[in-house]
């Protein structure tokens, strides 16, 4: 059962088109790239056990440490055209929060479009009004746990999760991967 504290934050139509529908027109399936952003290592830890290690969940996952990290490896990885899938965004870290660096995505053309879940400590109201105000998609109160990351994704379309007998991948169709 979901709380109001870890559901989709805005409505997005839960449109059947899925990644594997997309092969016929020139996508072929691929691992999503994730960034976690935390400061706190046990956190981060944390993040990978409960959304990667129980689960047997495959996915390209990098991790920064900062805000200034993350702008780092999004425009790198813009410029290599290799852009992240997902951000998962803490919102308690020193120097930058995640509210201004949401803030900083959002305006920045290039990475406007990479969704963002935040995934935070914090379960105030006022904070997840915040999130989606600045255009976060998701809202997961740590420990995040996998049944409620995959209800978020459920929610956009580029996403699926596939599993095999080793584990899941998580993979992704973002149209701005193919336009290069």
């Amino acid at each position: 059962m979901m709380t109001a504290a870890n559901t989709p934050l805005q409505h997005v139509d839960p449109s059947p088109l899925k990644r594997h529908d997309l092969a016929g027109d020139g996508f072929s399936p691929r691992l999503a790239r994730v960034l976690l952003v935390d400061d706190a290592y046990s956190d981060i830890i944390l993040a990978k056990y409960f959304l990667l290690g129980r689960t047997g969940l495959r996915c390209d996952l990098q991790v920064a440490r900062s805000a200034e990290d993350c702008m780092v490896l999004l425009l790198e990885a813009d410029a290599a055209h290799k852009r992240f899938d997902l951000i998962l965004l803490d919102i308690n870290m020193p120097g930058t929060s995640g509210f201004a660096l949401l803030q900083q995505i959002r305006q920045t053309p290039r990475l406007r479009s990479v969704p963002v879940i935040m995934c935070t400590g914090s379960d105030h109201e006022g904070d997840r009004i915040q999130s989606r105000h600045l255009g976060a998609v998701g809202y997961l109160v740590k420990p995040p746990s996998f049944d409620r990351l995959r209800t978020i994704l459920s929610h956009l379309p580029v996403f699926d999760v596939l599993e095999d007998n080793r584990g899941m991948d998580l993979q992704s169709c973002s149209f701005d991967h193919q336009i290069a």
